[in-house]
């Protein structure tokens, strides 16, 4: 009984090993399709940052294929995990200031973090202790907290992507469609990129028109701006920053 146990774990083992292999191997075929396209479009492929989700995983790709880009975590993606956490524990909207103060955290400089964390974390009690214990966990560690941390940095996020996404779930109507059907959605979400790169070509419309600005972000964006001035110059406390800040994080879900 112990040797089948034993070789199921091995199994497991070499079914995981399995699956990095074809996922570097596909990742490492995407990218000299990607390096081809570029070459012949003379385009230099070597971006300053790459945003992207937290996935381990998809960070050492990144980071072994383009090893002097900084690789740096989505803003949004932070905030839903975070979220996700506080709708599992349950915390009522009374908490919201508590919630919203710790995702301002974002905006510290990295070695004021961790006393920011703490100031909050004070005598914190049942499933919002249990919030911080978490955020130490998952969110404080020497690798990752700079990864999520967006002091001084323009906040950018694969927004558009997600978008994308966004528009083609509303065209598909349904939450699981069949396979010849999406199939069908895919054809025809293709006709209407192949007629946008058209125009785009033609002079017809321009890159700068695809790229709208929208004024309520970049409003949110000089705020940050001002308030982390203020905190730099020691206008504001650590804790008056953080509560200015907490109206310019997502409400929590």
């Amino acid at each position: 009984m112990i040797t089948k146990y034993l070789s199921s774990a091995y199994d497991v083992a070499d079914l995981f090993d399995a699956a990095f292999q074809i996922l570097f191997e596909f990742g490492y075929k995407v990218k000299s399709i990607i390096d081809h396209k570029a070459a012949v479009l003379g385009v230099n492929l070597n971006p300053q940052t790459i945003i992207c989700d937290f996935e381990a995983l998809l960070t050492s790709l990144i980071q072994g294929y383009f090893p002097n880009t900084r690789v740096h975590g989505c803003y949004f993606h932070f905030f839903k995990a975070v979220h996700r956490k506080v709708g599992e524990l349950e915390l009522n909207r009374n908490r919201r200031k508590n919630i919203r103060m710790l995702l301002a955290t974002v905006f510290l400089p990295v070695p004021k973090v961790d006393t920011g964390v703490s100031l909050l974390e004070a005598g914190t009690t049942g499933p919002l202790a249990a919030l911080f214990q978490y955020f130490w966990q998952e969110w404080m560690t020497d690798e990752r907290l700079p990864f999520w941390n967006v002091h001084n940095v323009n906040i950018r996020t694969n927004n558009h992507l997600e978008g994308w996404h966004n528009r083609l779930n509303r065209k598909a109507g349904k939450s699981h469609n069949g396979f010849y059907e999406l199939l069908e959605l895919l054809i025809a979400e293709q006709g209407v990129m192949d007629t946008l790169i058209q125009q785009v070509l033609s002079g017809s419309v321009t890159v700068g028109v695809l790229r709208r600005v929208n004024k309520v972000y970049a409003q949110k964006q000089r705020q940050v701006a001002q308030y982390t001035g203020e905190y730099t110059n020691g206008r504001r406390t650590l804790e008056q920053f953080l509560e200015a800040l907490m109206y310019i994080t997502p409400e929590p879900i």
